[in-house]
């Protein structure tokens, strides 16, 4: 079963309509890739679990910080060309991307829970996938 589905980029296709300026796609985006990666070794080398410690919610708090310390300043730099050669206030504040990269990983961990019965996404606090 591969892991990497477009369902994930529902939620913030969503988040970012609602809130525009507060959200980042881009930050989103990125903390998903970031979340796939172990999942992705897993298919490719056959070995490890498709949904391990990434794929809890204590994963996703800590990739969600080094999502957001990463993706903040390219995210900002991937606007310039918009711009029409003035300053168009493309800073991004550090509080709409750690509200973007959380977004992104618990939105996965969320939505990977329902439809994968292996996932134990309160661990190491509890085993089950309720």
């Amino acid at each position: 079963m591969v892991p990497f589905t477009p369902v994930h980029r529902g939620p913030g296709i969503l988040a970012k309509a609602l809130l525009r300026g507060s959200f980042r796609l881009m930050v989103f985006g990125w903390a998903q890739i970031m979340m796939d990666i172990q999942p992705l070794i897993a298919i490719i080398t056959g070995e490890g679990t498709l949904h391990g410690f990434t794929h809890t919610y204590a994963g996703a708090t800590l990739i969600s910080g080094l999502s957001a310390v990463s993706a903040k300043y390219p995210s900002q730099w991937g606007l310039v060309p918009l711009s029409d050669g003035e300053d168009r206030g493309f800073h991004i504040t550090w509080r709409v991307v750690f509200l973007s990269a959380n977004f992104g990983t618990y939105s996965l961990v969320l939505l990977d829970s329902i439809v994968h019965g292996d996932m134990e996404p309160l661990s190491p606090f509890s085993q089950s996938n309720g």
